[in-house]
């Protein structure tokens, strides 16, 4: 246990994040929020870079064909707020500079109104309509207060600091 308020340092590998969404995601969801993955869909993977992260997943088309759907965003925190930037859409290595409106619409009409809650916010913070404070609660009486975080090739990189609630 970290003593209260003093800075340190983690840098996550995105490998390692796609260890955990390819072996841990489904089962959480599950066992979380008592949902069910997509059929139609892959498992995400990211890819952490310079200018942000890019989550990307085989998706099946009207046809029946898989295609690699994945979407660019940019995390940024200020003055303790966290926000997401969303970029470009690409199908396979095409981008889709003007289907944010229709992937918005399509996003909000998977989340049922009993996933609302679990998933609404979360949805509005990755599409960019909101954001939220960057803190982190934990199961005891302490959180994480996250102060930046960067963007390495291959990795993501934050900046916290334990306090008492």
């Amino acid at each position: 246990i970290r003593p209260d308020s003093t800075a340190w340092r983690l840098r996550i590998r995105d490998r390692d994040v796609n260890a955990w969404l390819a072996t841990r995601l489904i089962p959480w969801l599950r066992h979380e929020r008592d949902l069910e993955w997509p059929p139609d869909w892959s498992r995400p993977q990211v890819r952490f870079a310079a200018d942000g992260v890019r989550v990307a997943a085989r998706v099946r088309d009207l046809w029946g064909r898989d295609r690699v759907v994945s979407w660019g965003l940019r995390v940024n925190i200020r003055d303790g707020v966290l926000s997401v930037e969303p970029g470009t859409i690409h199908l396979g290595r095409l981008p889709l500079p003007f289907v944010h409106r229709r992937v918005e619409s399509m996003l909000r009409d998977a989340v049922t109104e009993t996933q609302e809650e679990a998933f609404g916010r979360m949805l509005d913070l990755v599409l960019g309509t909101s954001s939220v404070e960057a803190i982190i609660p934990l199961v005891d009486s302490r959180e994480v207060v996250v102060s930046g975080i960067e963007m390495e090739p291959g990795a993501i990189v934050i900046d916290a600091r334990t306090r008492l609630k």
